[in-house]
């Protein structure tokens, strides 16, 4: 009897230490790919930011080149004035020099012939360049490095907080109600684990357990992170309504993502949006896990969102639309 109770006991803690050594595994896949998203996020910022230097750098030439061929062709039509203005005023010093009178009145005479010069004239030479552009540039590429340092921060206050806090321990409870929606899901640890970790960073986004119906019209019950993500645009922070679905063979498979716009706004469509919401992005189509997550998504979201909204407001009355005006935002 006490030797089937042994057994017994041997077999729950080898499913536990199974269980743990699973969640061991995540975290680590977890931790990989943030920091691969991390390395990513500062290469492309790099990038950007040499691309956008050299095209600055490329217009301020041309303008100058322009600028100092124009400038060069006053300067020789002035010193070509300047040369046949000398060369009478050494005639007229020439004949006042005479002394044969007829001969001074004669050759007097064919000089005033001449036009005299324009001296009220005043050859405008603006060779200072309007480079507003340069500043324009500036302040956008500075931008990036300030919003990128806000995000670091924020990731920062995660990473350092306290595992027994009082958000951590309602993590923990939200990962076993979590279990039990996601009981058809075929890597379901894999997925709890970044569903609480998106949800503690990004507090008004939800799951949420609903029917999702496919373009042939077959329905199947699936999770979603579905609530708003902050983006920062034109100087204003604004919440953007998100539905990130979720499959079931999660996290291998890309979640199918659309802008769920309010009363309050209209969709915007263009290269990454759509005409009902769906989001398009090279992040989706190159989806790879471990190295994509939910944390990369959103945080590639927030970034393209930030230069091309997806929503505008919706007008009233006789006003014309315009892009997230300030009473959607924080």
């Amino acid at each position: 009897m006490k030797t089937q109770t042994y057994q017994q006991g041997i077999q729950e803690k080898e499913k536990q230490l199974q269980q743990l050594r699973q969640k061991m595994k995540a975290l680590k896949c977890s931790a990989d790919a943030a920091d691969d998203q991390n390395e990513k996020a500062y290469a492309e910022t790099v990038l950007k930011a040499d691309k956008r230097r050299c095209a600055v750098k490329e217009q301020i030439q041309d303008q100058e080149k322009a600028a100092m061929s124009r400038a060069e062709v006053l300067v020789d039509w002035l010193e070509e004035d300047i040369s046949e203005l000398r060369k009478r005023e050494d005639e007229l010093k020439q004949l006042s020099l005479s002394e044969d009178d007829i001969h001074f009145l004669q050759s007097y005479q064919s000089t005033s012939d001449c036009p005299e010069p324009d001296l009220s004239s005043d050859v405008n030479v603006q060779l200072h360049m309007c480079f507003d552009f340069v500043t324009n540039s500036i302040s956008a590429l500075r931008e990036n490095p300030e919003r990128m340092m806000q995000d670091i921060r924020e990731i920062s206050k995660t990473v350092q907080a306290d595992p027994v806090s009082k958000t951590a321990k309602m993590t923990v409870v939200s990962k076993g109600n979590l279990k039990k929606k996601l009981m058809r899901y075929k890597h379901i640890d894999l997925t709890v684990c970044e569903i609480t970790n998106v949800i503690s960073q990004y507090k008004d986004l939800k799951s949420v357990m609903d029917a999702y119906v496919f373009n042939d019209g077959s329905t199947r019950d699936l999770i979603s992170l579905t609530g708003t993500i902050p983006v920062s645009y034109r100087g204003n922070v604004y919440n953007i309504p998100v539905c990130l679905w979720l499959l079931d063979t999660y996290p291998y498979n890309p979640p199918i993502c659309f802008v769920k716009p309010t009363s309050a706004m209209m969709i915007k469509t263009g290269k990454h949006i759509d005409a009902i919401g769906k989001i398009y992005l090279p992040y989706l189509h190159e989806w790879k896990h471990p190295q994509s997550d939910l944390n990369g998504l959103i945080q590639v979201m927030i970034v393209l969102f930030g230069d091309d909204p997806p929503v505008f407001s919706r007008p009233s009355g006789g006003a014309s639309s315009s892009p997230l005006t300030n009473y959607f935002g924080i």
